[in-house]
């Protein structure tokens, strides 16, 4: 296969996602649609590289700089579709166009290239294709050079911006899931992850075809890797689109929406302000505490599969930011690790005394309010020293003996 066919393949790559993305039937319909934009613009870029391997652009230089605002457009693409994707509230509104702005003051900075006569273009073509190396670059005077590289800098310093907030917002929305969910089965936040981790990728890739003239010696660099990179983000985001993992568990409520048998919302956020405003004292957050591990004795609602923060708070007839901030100041860790370790030392008590028939452990994950034996596993290891079920067992047989 030529260096030519790779983007041809990636742009028919990209378009058949486009299609699918538009028809799918379920899912987010904003977030199809922001998807669906992103392989537009990967499947016009793909058909860029492919006319600029071709030569399309030496020969037909008016053509040259048509393409140039697509790559402004992929970064905030990436970052409000994750932004969808980990908050159902979100709706996109007419103060969301700014996102656009980059691309717009690309339009107007590289009108002069639009207008320049086609031999400056081509002069300037030639230039770029005879150069061995960036600093051949750097001396020339030319407008059409100038702008360009202003042009190229700019979109990476885009591209990588939008990543990096891409990532914090991922990040924002994993803090959010351990502060409220006991539980993260069946909620997928590493594909989007890698999403954002691509973009980073991506604008390295353009850097590095800035710095390497595309001379022969340096097509892989220039426009090769480029290439596979935007075929990398083509492919990997249109597969998780289209078959979209859960990054919310499925059995439990949005991290931003309020649950169904929560009080009126109004109440809780006059609630959640008048805490906001008075805060928990000491000695209030002391009893706070007495009263949650009572009633965690008494009730053992850690017992209770996906148990979110506002469904234990709502039983305690607590705000959800009494629950949080108790648990935080007393057991200095969140909510996840707080329940998880709770269903832990019921596992242990249950080892302890003898309370399963042999056969039994496998199925011991559901019993302490577990829904998968991995998440079992893990946080088992993660409270009782790094043993597991059957390694705890064994040990607490040995001290029997060994006491005996």
């Amino acid at each position: 296969m030529s260096a030519d066919e790779l983007p041809l393949i990636g742009s028919g790559a990209a378009f058949l996602a486009l299609l699918l993305l538009v028809k799918k039937p379920d899912g987010s319909l904003v977030a199809n649609r922001l998807l669906a934009a992103l392989m537009l613009v990967m499947g016009l870029i793909f058909v860029r590289i492919h006319l600029s391997l071709t030569g399309f652009f030496y020969h037909n230089p008016d053509f040259m700089g048509v393409s140039v605002p697509l790559s402004f457009l992929i970064g905030p693409l990436i970052y409000l579709y994750l932004k969808v994707l980990t908050e159902p509230n979100f709706q996109l509104h007419k103060i969301h166009l700014f996102h656009l702005t980059p691309a717009l003051v690309c339009i107007i900075v590289f009108l002069p290239v639009f207008l320049s006569g086609s031999a400056a273009k081509q002069s300037a073509a030639g230039q770029y294709l005879s150069s061995t190396s960036f600093s051949e670059l750097l001396p020339s005077t030319g407008t059409i050079h100038r702008i360009n590289i202003i042009q190229v800098l700019s979109s990476i310093l885009v591209l990588g911006t939008y990543a990096l907030y891409s990532l914090r917002q991922v990040q924002t929305h994993l803090k959010g899931i351990v502060h409220n969910f006991s539980s993260t089965d069946g909620i997928s936040l590493t594909w989007i992850r890698n999403l954002a981790l691509l973009a980073v990728l991506k604008a390295l890739a353009d850097f590095a075809a800035l710095i390497l003239a595309p001379h022969g010696e340096n097509l892989l660099a220039t426009q090769i890797i480029p290439c596979m990179v935007i075929l990398l983000i083509c492919g990997y985001g249109s597969f998780h689109g289209i078959f979209q993992p859960a990054i919310h568990n499925p059995e439990q409520p949005s991290l931003f929406t309020p649950e169904k048998h929560l009080p009126d919302r109004n109440e809780v956020e006059k609630k959640e302000e008048k805490y906001e405003k008075s805060g928990l004292s000491k000695e209030g957050s002391a009893l706070y505490w007495q009263e949650l591990q009572a009633y965690m004795q008494t009730q053992k609602p850690h017992l209770i599969t996906g148990l979110t923060i506002g469904q234990l708070a709502k039983k305690l007839d607590w705000p959800s930011s009494y629950l949080s901030q108790t648990i935080n100041s007393h057991y200095g860790g969140n909510f996840f690790d707080y329940i998880n370790q709770a269903r832990i030392q019921a596992a242990c008590s249950i080892l302890d005394e003898g309370d399963f028939e042999a056969g039994s452990l496998s199925t011991l994950y559901l019993r302490v309010g577990f829904n998968s034996v991995s998440s079992f596993y893990n946080q088992f290891k993660k409270h009782s020293g790094d043993m597991t079920p059957s390694q705890y067992l064994k040990n607490r047989k040995e001290n029997s003996l060994t006491e005996a």
